[in-house]
């Protein structure tokens, strides 16, 4: 998956992304924001509370769940409810991961 995000991200580039490749690109880059406001929020707890944390939480959970969700939901095989949520954790941080390394490649450089 770190490898099908960059390619993706470097599409952004090249005039080849339509708009079924929306989501898939967008998510991810949410997923990324939100684990760093997470990490950020739990540093700063002292400060600000939990609401960073919270929100950061909030938002590494919403597009696994959603996901999780529309795949029972397609196939109707609820309980593998908590093996799809893992797999689609794993996927969002793989392209998460794809997205902050393409971001280092070509805008922090």
């Amino acid at each position: 998956e770190v490898w099908h995000g960059k390619n993706s991200f470097d599409g952004l580039w090249s005039g080849t992304l339509s708009l079924s490749e929306l989501p898939s690109l967008i998510t991810p880059i949410i997923f990324a924001l939100s684990a760093i406001l997470f990490v950020a929020g739990l540093a700063a707890w002292p400060l600000f509370n939990a609401y960073p944390a919270a929100i950061g939480f909030a938002g590494l959970s919403l597009a696994p769940w959603a996901y999780t969700l529309r795949a029972i939901a397609n196939k109707g095989q609820p309980s593998r409810c908590l093996h799809i949520l893992v797999i689609y954790y794993i996927y969002f941080i793989a392209r998460s991961d794809a997205f902050l390394r393409w971001c280092g490649r070509n805008i922090f450089r």
